[in-house]
């Protein structure tokens, strides 16, 4: 793994190479994929996330108090609305979860990525994300929130950006569940099993 040498030699980060190699191979990376799924009898129909101009495949590095950096080596394997849009997808509508019962909730979410970028000065990763989520039978608009979280990295390398920043998209993946479920709880009861019973435990179901 490449580690991150930023304060050595200026000119790597003129050149926007920020990990440390005697000769630079391309290498990228993914935030992986969730192993929860959504358990509420809702659709999410996730539409195309939408992105900060800065974020695209280049790894983003800050450093305090005001430079902003990009890699050239170490890439993300794709742009980072698509694979949160990807990671949101499979958490909310993945097959092998619960199935959703004859009376769902359809709900459509968009999101906007504010900032996914790893802070070199506090060793840290930031995930900020604007997301919102409309009913889409009466379009009514059910919240509008800014999701903010941070996480700790225990090395500054491409692969601990990578892990810190699948754990903040988790994170906001349950706090838009919660905020979902916190809405229509009372009237949205979980999905049935795939034998075709009721999810929910006995006290819920009375």
């Amino acid at each position: 793994m490449k580690k991150l040498l930023y304060f050595i030699f200026p000119v790597i980060i003129t050149s926007g190479c920020c990990f440390n190699s005697s000769s630079p191979k391309t290498e990228y990376f993914n935030i992986g994929t969730p192993s929860e799924y959504a358990q509420y009898n809702y659709h999410i129909d996730i539409a195309p996330f939408e992105a900060d101009e800065l974020y695209g495949p280049k790894m983003v590095f800050t450093k305090a108090p005001h430079a902003i950096f990009f890699d050239s080596f170490n890439l993300w394997a794709q742009s980072p609305d698509k694979m949160l849009a990807s990671f949101f997808n499979i958490y909310f509508n993945n097959p092998a979860s619960p199935i959703l019962k004859k009376e769902y909730i359809s709900i459509r979410l968009n999101a906007t990525i504010l900032k996914f970028d790893c802070n070199l000065t506090k060793k840290e990763c930031l995930l900020c994300m604007e997301i919102s989520a409309v009913n889409t039978s009466n379009k009514k608009i059910l919240f509008n929130e800014i999701y903010i979280e941070k996480q700790q990295m225990n090395k500054l390398t491409a692969s601990s950006f990578a892990s810190a920043m699948f754990r903040a998209v988790k994170a906001v993946v349950g706090k838009t569940e919660g905020k979902i479920n916190s809405i229509y709880d009372y009237n949205n009861p979980k999905k049935v099993n795939r034998n075709g019973a009721d999810a929910r435990p006995e006290s819920a179901r009375k």
